[in-house]
């Protein structure tokens, strides 16, 4: 992951005290009491100053997590403004609110994520050894194995097991009463021509997880054949349960953060009786810019990459070793699923004559983030335009935002690479993102169709909202005349 500073906490530390004092008096200063009363959030600051030394020595702002945080910032800066120019939420308030979505979507992203990925980064691991087919095993040569069941094992093999297939089957049955498991592993992803698939070898496994598993190759004349090194062993990993926390390795979802959002907000505004579609026209244009934002972050970190790229590609890009972009094309020109070489990022010499040019930098891929980044940014405008000049009833503008964003995502998705799991439908292999996406189109056409009919005219919901602010404001000035009246210093 690109850096682009490190700073030491007690600098951080420093500016993020010298933030308190500034919003601290800064708001106490003002005339309108309800700004007066942001004045205590300078705690939050000055909590943040003295707690970040416990934790680190130094500061790394890595250029995913700071293309993140300007769309955040983005998005909180918008919302604030056009809240307060609307009249629908206070600052206070809208603050509120911005705090408790912003959790929920955070959230939210990371739940997707987990339920998505939960078997292959956060459940405990069990042993395993990649198995590669070097050369096809003769009559009568073996291979001896252990696992943590107890007694070694011998696979005999018959010399017709020239194929992984084959070989899967013959390791399966002499194992299956041994607590192994064989997995064919294979990736595919979108080509030209539809969803390739490569055999990337097997993967011996066992059925029990966690460091006390362990699975062991005693020797055997099949052994090298099989590219496994005799008297070799592995234990299987204790995931800690912190690494659901471990925002570093990625894995936030958009539409997961797109859900926690939407439904902490409906439960907020109705709380505060505000209301949830004037409130999402509000925040509709800025989402498109925030996910413009987080792309830029994307390209940097070298994730969402794009399929192989023809001589008619709009813009092409190379990620360098080691980007996740990078250790796909690398895994599969080894054939390998995992090795402890590539974990540790690290070639052999032989894996470095085996990769040739990817050796320096991916194939030219097309450049997904930028394609996305790119378009929903110009969907920001197109919003900002609607809303303005065309928006007639509530709802229209984030109807509108939904409309365009979906397809833009749909079409995106068919250039990227970096995704394994399809869903065919009338013959056509949807990711999970293109079926969601068709999904919001689905709801969002006929939205925006009974909205420009039937729904709430936009100029007699701001004039209730005009009427019930005069009433608030009237009764607010009553309650402090009242106040006044009874305080003992009244004459």
């Amino acid at each position: 992951m690109h850096r682009i500073l490190e700073l030491p906490t007690w600098l951080v530390s420093l500016v993020l005290l010298a933030l308190a004092v500034v919003w601290f008096f800064g708001w106490r200063k003002s005339s309108v009491q309800k700004e007066r009363e942001l004045a205590p959030f300078a705690g939050v600051f000055a909590l943040a100053a003295i707690g970040l030394p416990i934790f680190t020595r130094t500061l790394t702002l890595p250029t995913y997590g700071f293309c993140m945080g300007l769309g955040c910032l983005a998005l909180a800066t918008l919302t604030i403004y056009w809240a307060r120019r609307e009249g629908l939420l206070s600052m206070e308030h809208t603050i509120e609110a911005l705090l408790i979505t912003g959790v929920c979507g955070l959230i939210g992203a990371r739940g997707v994520f987990l339920i998505e990925a939960w078997d292959t980064h956060f459940a405990d691991k069990p042993p395993a050894m990649a198995v590669s087919l070097l050369e096809a095993p003769a009559q009568g040569d073996s291979l001896t194995l252990a696992t943590n069941t107890g007694e070694p094992f011998t696979v005999t093999f018959s010399g017709e097991e020239d194929t992984l297939q084959e070989l899967q089957t013959r390791l399966e049955e002499a194992g299956r009463t041994h607590d192994l498991l064989v997995e064919l592993k294979t990736t595919q992803h979108r080509g030209d021509e539809g969803i390739l698939t490569f055999e990337r070898g097997l993967l011996l496994k066992t059925g029990a997880r966690g460091s006390q598993a362990v699975l062991k190759v005693i020797g055997g004349s099949a052994a090298r054949k099989l590219g496994l090194a005799p008297r070799s062993y592995t234990k299987g990993v204790d995931v800690p349960f912190a690494t659901i926390f471990n925002l570093r390795m990625g894995g936030l979802t958009y539409f997961g953060s797109v859900i926690g959002v939407l439904l902490s907000a409906a439960i907020y505004l109705r709380f505060r009786k505000v209301s949830y579609l004037r409130m999402l026209d509000l925040v509709g244009p800025a989402l498109p810019l925030g996910l413009f934002f987080g792309r830029l972050g994307c390209l940097a970190n070298g994730c969402c990459w794009g399929r192989e790229a023809g001589p008619n590609a709009l813009y092409t890009v190379q990620f360098p070793p080691w980007s996740p972009a990078w250790s796909q094309f690398a895994r599969e020109k080894l054939s390998l699923n995992f090795d402890p070489e590539l974990a540790k990022q690290h070639l052999t010499p032989a894996m470095q004559d085996a990769l040739g040019p990817l050796c320096e930098a991916t194939p030219a891929v097309h450049a997904t983030q930028l394609y996305e980044g790119i378009t929903v940014f110009v969907i920001f405008l197109l919003a900002l335009a609607f809303r303005r000049f065309l928006q007639a009833r509530v709802g229209q503008t984030f109807a509108f935002v939904v409309l365009l964003q979906a397809p833009v995502r749909f079409v995106v998705e068919h250039f990227r690479r970096d995704h394994e799991v399809f869903f065919p439908v009338a013959g056509y292999p949807l990711t999970e993102s293109q079926t969601v996406a068709l999904v919001m189109f689905a709801i969002a056409l006929p939205a925006m169709v009974y909205l420009s009919k039937r729904g709430r005219p936009l100029s007699e919901a701001r004039a209730e909202e005009a009427a019930a602010r005069a009433a608030a404001e009237e009764a607010a000035q009553v309650e402090e005349a009242s106040a006044a009246e009874a305080s003992p210093g009244a004459e």
